[in-house]
């Protein structure tokens, strides 16, 4: 080997050093540039994640906001539905109010033509009595006796569809169908008659006369509904 020749290999070395050192510059310029990348993704996908879990939280409070609005709306119907079934419970019969707030188109005028029992009682000779006692007696004695009525009539599921005077008007079969509303009916009868032993002890205690009670009972097909106007209607039955 001569001189030149070991020269022109010894001139290699540093230009191989250059290299090995450009390379390591390149990788260590790419290596900070990738992570200067992963941490802006990183920070990136902090902020979405800090940006999703404060969305869920909003959702969160909607979601249990509308719950609430949701919970207090169906706490003022029902308190509506309840004054309602207090306030025309005392003049309609709350099944038929039941019915009435569970289906709105049962205010419709019209009927249908279905098989009823209906049970009327009057007070024996109440237009004579009405006559030789106060006004103000006769309510009390109508209030006793159709209060100890209606408890006995509610009792066997009858609907009262309307008090005229003294007389009572009552439905087996409407609004609602029973299979028993025949035997019920006469059921009912019977104890409103034994009854009257009650009512009457509690007139003589208060210085009012005695009545008696006759009771008719009969089945056969009618139409039942609203019978009236749009402005006015009343649930009734019509037929023989």
């Amino acid at each position: 080997v001569t001189l030149d020749t070991a020269m022109d290999l010894n001139s290699f070395e540093p230009i191989a050093v250059i290299a090995d050192l450009g390379l390591l510059a390149l990788m260590g310029s790419m290596s900070v540039y990738l992570s200067q990348g992963f941490a802006r993704t990183h920070r990136s996908l902090e902020a979405r994640t800090a940006d999703l879990e404060q969305l869920n939280v909003e959702l969160e409070d909607r979601v249990d906001e509308r719950t609430a609005q949701l919970a207090s709306a169906n706490s003022d119907l029902e308190v509506r539905n309840q004054f309602i079934q207090r306030v025309f419970g005392r003049y309609l019969s709350e099944e038929i109010v039941d019915n009435l707030l569970e289906s709105p188109e049962a205010l419709q005028v019209g009927g249908e033509k279905r098989t009823i029992t209906i049970l009327m009682s009057d007070l024996r000779g109440f237009s004579t009595l009405s006559e030789q006692i106060q006004p103000e007696q006769v309510v009390t004695l109508l209030n006793n006796y159709l209060g100890a009525m209606t408890d006995i009539i509610v009792a066997h599921d009858g609907t009262i569809d309307e008090f005229i005077g003294d007389a009572i008007l009552v439905f087996f079969g409407a609004p609602i169908v029973r299979a028993n509303d025949c035997q019920r009916a006469v059921a009912c009868a019977l104890e409103m008659q034994r009854a009257m032993d009650g009512v009457n002890a509690w007139n003589r205690d208060n210085g009012l006369p005695e009545i008696g009670m006759g009771i008719a009972i009969n089945t056969g097909d009618v139409v039942v509904g609203n019978i009236g106007s749009l402005k006015r209607a009343k649930y009734a039955a019509v037929g023989a």
